[in-house]
């Protein structure tokens, strides 16, 4: 019952989503199915995600995003990405 109650929280239900956005969004770079454009269409499914819930994402900088994106699939850490745009790109009301 304890778990149910936690997985349920708010605050873990949101760090959750951003998790899962940005493994969809680093699946797309890895994935790498067109020869040009991987990163456009994986902020455009990003922002999509975003959007069902009502949110607003902007990108401060491609060159903020592109290291921070080659960090996160370095080290196999998708959250490096989701923290960054926690951090820096979701557009606060």
């Amino acid at each position: 019952m304890q778990l149910i109650s936690f997985i349920t929280e708010p605050r873990v239900v949101i760090c959750v989503l951003h998790a899962l956005r940005a493994y969809v969004h680093n699946e797309i770079i890895r994935i790498h199915p067109y020869s040009d454009g991987n990163g456009r269409l994986a902020r455009l499914v990003m922002n999509m995600l975003l959007s069902l819930k009502g949110k607003n994402l902007f990108w401060p900088s491609s060159r903020g995003y592109t290291e921070i994106v080659k960090e996160s699939i370095a080290k196999d850490d998708d959250l490096i990405l989701a923290k960054f745009v926690e951090n820096n790109c979701l557009a606060h009301d």
